[in-house]
């Protein structure tokens, strides 16, 4: 499947290609998703037990490949698995991206496996596990740099996260 979105007419800070909220058992496999403004994947509000596999995200404008969780109080995603998809041209966001709990101050996103990406041209950072996330493993991701200003894997106000066997080009 191809989802090829306009990305001129996507306005809003919401916009994405595929959002699902309150979802469990999702699962995107061999698919090409681009030339989005914002977001290509969003899950949030409460999606758990997915996998994202085999995709190709490519031409991002502002948004991030792939988004897991929101602020409070619609944030929680839980027990998925992000896996051996290749990202391309994310010009001013992430490639993936965590976040979010379902109540202020509390950890929530969470059990998430990102492993084996490929990711190039990202423009802000690779891959961020961001506020609120727990228990998630980056691993044998690569990741080409885009600029001398683009970081490759952040983690920050996370806990219980492992970075191993990830290459940073």
């Amino acid at each position: 499947m191809t989802l090829d979105a306009n990305g001129e007419k996507q306005s809003g800070i919401f916009s994405s290609v595929v959002r699902l909220r309150h979802v469990v058992g999702f699962r995107l496999q061999s698919s090409t998703i681009r030339n989005a403004r914002i977001h290509g994947v969003w899950l949030d509000d409460g999606c758990r037990d997915f996998t994202i596999i085999g995709n190709r995200f490519q031409n991002f404008t502002i948004g991030s490949a792939i988004l897991l969780g929101n602020t409070s109080p619609e944030a929680q995603v839980r027990d998925g698995e992000v896996s051996q998809n290749t990202i391309l041209n994310v010009r001013q966001a992430n490639g993936i991206f965590t976040i979010g709990s379902g109540v202020v101050g509390e950890y929530g996103t969470g059990n998430i496996r990102i492993r084996s990406n490929f990711l190039a041209g990202v423009g802000d950072v690779g891959i961020e596990i961001g506020a609120a996330s727990e228990d998630v493993n980056v691993s044998n991701n690569t990741l080409y740099l885009l600029a001398s200003s683009t970081t490759g894997i952040m983690v920050r106000s996370a806990r219980r996260i492992s970075v191993e066997g990830n290459r940073v080009f």
